[in-house]
């Protein structure tokens, strides 16, 4: 596996993964929904954003997994034999205007704004048990675990690949606990794009990574803004 030297991954990396929305899984009134937000924030979103949900088994099968797409939301029903599921969320153009306000157009539409960057947000969530590392799953920016999430417990140790396009990312900033530190010093990834997080929950656990993809000559946009999440909900210890 080729992979992305240290300078192309300082070109990718953006300033801070807190500085981005991302995206999750997470019990919301009973249901598995799509959570889209910063940090701790739970924000209201056009469900048609989401373009693919996949789920899959512990040994990489397909499973069966319903979409309902609500007002404000997102909300899935895997399969029980579903281990993981993957989404993809398209949050289209966004334009940061002369006078610093970000609309969500292209550079077509704002011709003089300062910089225009195509949102693009990735998930990958370990519902239950994968017997060890899972495979990569084939998103354009991905958080791979190099363990099973769920045999451990906060304090332990997950070692993590992240991936972009199927090569190892290497010196880009991992943030080990999105939702409730998202602006929390993140730990850097090594040559082969991996890096050691400690779990830090005992319920949810959201471990999150940006870059950034320039697009030169592209009509619409600077650049892809690409982040990606790994969520898991371990068992709450008494």
């Amino acid at each position: 596996m080729r992979l992305l030297s240290l300078a192309a991954a300082l070109a990718l990396a953006l300033p801070s993964v807190a500085q981005a929305h991302g995206i999750w899984i997470a019990q919301r009134t009973g249901e598995l929904a799509i959570v889209y937000g910063h940090g701790g924030s739970d924000d209201a979103y056009d469900p048609a954003k989401v373009s693919a949900v996949a789920a899959r088994t512990a040994a990489g099968a397909s499973a069966p997994v319903k979409i309902a797409r609500r007002e404000r939301n997102v909300v899935i029903a895997p399969a029980e034999e579903a281990a993981v599921v993957t989404v993809v969320f398209d949050g289209g153009f966004w334009a940061k205007t002369r006078e610093g306000k970000w609309v969500n157009k292209g550079r077509r539409e704002v011709p003089d704004a300062d910089n225009v960057s195509h949102s693009l947000k990735y998930n990958t969530t370990v519902l239950a048990g994968t017997g060890g590392p899972l495979a990569p799953q084939g998103l354009p920016l991905e958080i791979v675990p190099l363990a099973d999430p769920m045999t451990l417990k906060p304090g332990d140790d997950l070692p993590v690949q992240v991936l972009k396009d199927g090569k190892p990312l290497a010196g880009v900033g991992v943030m080990a606990d999105y939702v409730n530190e998202s602006h929390g010093a993140p730990m850097t990834t090594d040559a082969e794009g991996k890096v050691v997080v400690v779990v830090r929950n005992d319920g949810l656990n959201v471990i999150a990574v940006s870059a950034s993809e320039p697009m030169p000559g592209d009509a619409d946009v600077d650049r892809k803004g690409l982040f990606a999440t790994l969520s898991f909900m371990l068992p709450h210890v008494e």
